[in-house]
């Protein structure tokens, strides 16, 4: 990644607090491509926000698996056309939300999201252990449908990093 897409990668902006929605220091938006390198951009974006956000190396390290995760899922099992948005939000008490958007590859409305299925885990399978590890990271995740998208969201707290 250039010099200059770390730098726009790594802009904040300090946004007012609102009652009733916590305090949210410091976000930013990127659009990410829909397809195999997805999650390598969204990890180099993210490592470089969170460094320049001050975050611990063990939540900058969870926090990438968890982008990792649900950008892969998003580029796999998501309804984007050619790009997701990443949202990474830095809230007050230092957990990190993050959240992967898609909208319809048609444009039309977007069926709700299929709920996961859990499933035991085969030992020696490749697949299928994501769920699990973005839920160990970042209990509540959820997947929802919004205006048309499909939005996974994710709160990763410094607490679970600090325990690991």
């Amino acid at each position: 990644m250039s010099e200059n897409a770390i730098h726009q990668a790594s802009s904040t902006a300090v946004l007012p607090v609102r009652p009733g929605q916590g305090l949210k220091l410091a976000i930013i938006h990127r659009r990410i491509p829909a397809r195999a390198d997805g999650p390598g951009h969204a990890r180099t974006i993210t490592r470089a926000v969170l460094t320049e956000w001050a975050c611990e190396r063990t939540h900058i390290d969870h926090t990438l698996t968890v982008v990792s995760e649900l950008v892969t899922n998003g580029a796999i099992h998501g309804r984007a056309h050619r790009h997701m948005h990443l949202v990474l939000t830095l809230h007050a008490d230092g957990a990190v939300q993050v959240a992967i958007a898609s909208r319809s590859r048609h444009g039309g409305p977007v069926p709700p999201p299929r709920p996961p299925h859990p499933s035991e885990i085969d030992p020696l399978a490749e697949h299928g252990r994501g769920l699990a590890v973005v839920q160990a990271l970042a209990p509540g995740a959820r997947v929802e449908t919004m205006h048309g998208a499909v939005r996974a969201i994710a709160i990763v707290p410094p607490a679970v990093a600090e325990a690991a």
